[in-house]
């Protein structure tokens, strides 16, 4: 019987689920899927293991300089390590023992800001092709990408960022054969299970908005109504959907880009979590769109004191939500001063400082949220939160 227990007490503690603070988040297992927002402070990504091991990365910015005139976080682990050594790192543990030799199958743009694809900064390497050695651009070298999608293939923007871009993108289609795709609006066959697709039929990835425009039960919407559409404002989002697990993505178009109202009423029903809109900066997160969401867990990645916004913080944290009650808010970064003068908004906020990590267990049925120590390179676990039961 002492056999038996002790047997039981190991196999309960190698499950995925099953964390320990101070130590590394056990490894991902074929039937879960793992969300991680990667923190560096200087730029946003988020890399997902899909339940049959597909793997997807959305943006991986860079940069140390922005012009900008509100004060920046600080940059993790350190000013010396570079964001896409950052994001290559992080990846390259996540993956070990999963695979021998880490590729990325799906790579998504979702707009040409540097915070998402990365900053053309004067002490960057230029690569053989002409390209700058920037966030998306140079974690390549680290881990391929077997397929990129953009907003705007295979016709570009002629600016710099743009420019850089493409000649990036034509470059590894021909030198490494590349797949170079354009993010198709209204569909669940551009991001698809790549091993084992027959055995997770209740996954789907749906592209709900992209370039201005939304899905909205068959019909395309001009969000601009014809007008110029602003960079955040194009940005690709989609619902990804694994039984009764629901995560919204929106690149950086908040209610500020004229989609989050729209497609909040055009999927039209609640979710489990997302991604917070634009760094939850001014004039997105509404209470509209949360009232129609619902969901139980918002993540969000900033760089600098008005992220999260605090009249943005108060709606995420209360809309939607019965009286009293608050939403379970995960930050990546948090500046000192963002609420300095209201710390009862920050009591409220359920952690923050670190990488972000959801792992939802094998059917959809429910998930837990992991913050991860981001101030050295080997990601341990700080808290654990769940389980959060999926509606």
């Amino acid at each position: 019987m002492l056999a038996l227990l002790l047997g039981l007490s190991c196999s309960c503690s190698n499950r995925p689920y099953d964390a320990l603070p101070g130590e590394p988040l056990p490894v991902w297992e074929e039937g879960y899927l793992d969300i991680h927002s990667i923190n560096t402070g200087r730029g946003e990504c988020t890399f997902y293991i899909l339940p049959d091991g597909t793997t997807m990365l959305v943006d991986a910015g860079e940069f140390h300089t922005s012009g900008a005139k509100y004060p920046m976080v600080d940059q993790k682990p350190d000013t010396l390590t570079r964001p896409y050594k950052v994001y290559a790192e992080y990846i390259k543990r996540s993956l070990r023992g999963v695979v021998k030799n880490p590729s990325i199958d799906y790579a998504l743009a979702t707009h040409y800001h540097m915070d998402h694809i990365g900053r053309i900064e004067k002490d960057y390497a230029v690569s053989d092709s002409g390209y700058v050695l920037t966030g998306m651009m140079a974690l390549y070298d680290e881990i391929p990408y077997m397929k990129l999608v953009d907003r705007s293939w295979p016709e570009y923007k002629d600016n710099d960022e743009c420019r850089n871009w493409e000649r990036f993108a034509r470059s590894m289609a021909a030198r490494d054969g590349m797949q170079l795709e354009k993010f198709e609006l209204g569909t669940d066959g551009q991001f698809t299970l790549a091993h084992n697709p027959q055995k997770y039929p209740d996954f789907k990835i749906f592209n709900w908005h992209v370039n201005g425009h939304i899905w909205d039960n068959g019909e395309i919407v001009d969000c601009w109504k014809g007008k110029p559409v602003s960079e955040n404002g194009a940005s690709a989002g989609f619902l990804l959907s694994y039984g009764k697990f629901d995560w919204f993505t929106g690149g950086d178009a908040g209610d500020n880009g004229k989609v989050e109202k729209p497609v909040a009423r055009a999927i039209g029903r609640p979710i489990e979590a997302m991604k917070g809109h634009h760094h939850m900066s001014w004039h997105t997160m509404t209470p509209e769109m949360l009232e129609i969401f619902r969901p139980q867990v918002v993540v969000n990645q900033s760089f600098y004191a008005h992220q999260p916004w605090p009249a943005t913080m108060k709606n995420v944290l209360a809309a939607g939500m019965p009286e009293g009650q608050f939403r379970d808010v995960f930050l990546t970064n948090l500046h000192d001063d963002t609420y300095a003068d209201e710390p009862e908004t920050l009591e409220k906020v359920k952690d923050y400082r670190g990488h972000v990590v959801l792992r939802v267990l094998p059917g959809g049925g429910s998930f837990y949220v992991y913050m991860l120590d981001d101030t050295d390179l080997e990601f341990n676990v700080k808290a654990i939160y769940g389980p959060y039961e999926c509606n």
